[in-house]
């Protein structure tokens, strides 16, 4: 089995795969104190093999290497083997974590020219071509970012947060920082996939990360929601590792 594990910026991801396919499903840890006893239950109950890491979160590693020192670990960074050709002009920049997704959707997707949108932090747009190319991508501040944003670079702006029911405009401060927020997100994310469709043949357009659900974007062909892509890619790239 692999056991396959994401340190974003607020919680850490992880799941085991076997055969390519998920094991029942992720499970996310939002206490950092709880890391050793969960992996230390998960070693002792399933046959895990190979292990692979990706942190993004600016935080040191847990110590994963001591934890696992019996098992083959791969910390993903930008010199680790990859499936997809890299275009990208600062490979050491890239975050991990897009390159993941990337490669989880090109896998789920073979053949197919992909547009990657993962809403968390930061919302990215990531591009990856039918050849298998990864061609860049564009980064824009997530939903969580945009509310504190407003509230800490002026001087009367609230702090507001995510509302499933909204008017399209607001009738108030709060309403209008929330509908302002929130719409301007959407038709974000569903103008980048109008251009995208525009300027490929049946692309595919997958949607993924934290936010993801919290939105209703218009539901055209090809568009696809797979919560756990990263942890996808980050199996692909041990198994492709381990050929090597």
């Amino acid at each position: 089995m692999n056991l396959c594990i994401d340190q974003g910026n607020t919680r850490i991801k992880y799941a085991l795969f076997e055969n390519d396919l998920m094991h029942n499903h992720s499970i996310a840890i939002t206490d950092i104190s709880e890391v050793s006893i969960s992996f230390k239950n998960l070693l002792k109950e399933y046959p895990i093999d190979k292990v692979i890491v990706c942190n993004v979160s600016g935080n040191p590693d847990f110590p994963y290497s001591l934890l696992f020192s019996s098992y083959k670990i791969v910390h993903l960074d930008h010199q680790t083997p990859i499936p997809l050709i890299n275009n990208y002009l600062t490979p050491h920049t890239l975050g991990n974590d897009r390159m993941a997704a990337a490669i989880g959707g090109f896998s789920q997707f073979p053949n197919h020219d992909i547009l990657v949108i993962d809403m968390g932090t930061a919302i990215t747009f990531d591009i990856v071509s039918k050849e298998g190319e990864f061609d860049g991508g564009n980064i824009s501040p997530g939903m969580s970012l945009r509310f504190k944003a407003l509230n800490a670079y002026t001087g009367r702006l609230p702090l507001c947060e995510y509302q499933r029911e909204h008017d399209f405009f607001g009738r108030s401060t709060q309403e209008a920082i929330v509908a302002g927020v929130l719409n301007s997100i959407k038709m974000e994310i569903e103008g980048y996939i109008d251009y995208f469709n525009k300027i490929y043949q049946n692309p595919v357009v997958i949607l993924t990360g934290g936010d993801a659900n919290k939105f209703e974007i218009q539901r055209k062909s090809n568009i696809f929601a797979i919560p756990d892509l990263v942890l996808y890619g980050l199996n692909n790239i041990l198994e492709f590792n381990s050929k090597e």
